[in-house]
């Protein structure tokens, strides 16, 4: 199955003050070969919260069996369909 799990800086939820304040610093990260450590942090931070709030990625882990709490199975499948989906009917 394909996942197709796309993260970008502005998928940052602009409504939530946590999202808001990563939002302006992962913009400003250079992309160079090295970075500060404190970009690494934001990075890090951001790329969990895009993941952990992608339907994909919820998806993704919900069929692997991997518990996390962030997880809504019905959201995950709905925002993910699967081909293996519409066999099962």
């Amino acid at each position: 199955m394909v996942y197709k799990i796309e993260i970008d800086f502005d998928q940052l939820r602009a409504n939530e003050a946590q999202q808001r304040a990563l939002n302006d610093p992962a913009k400003a990260t250079p992309a160079l070969w090295t970075i500060t450590k404190p970009n690494l942090d934001v990075i890090e931070q951001a790329g969990a919260k895009l993941l952990h709030q992608h339907p994909c990625f919820q998806r993704l882990l919900s069929d692997l069996g991997v518990p996390a709490d962030f997880i809504d199975v019905t959201f995950a499948q709905t925002g993910c369909p699967q081909a293996a989906d519409h066999s099962q009917l």
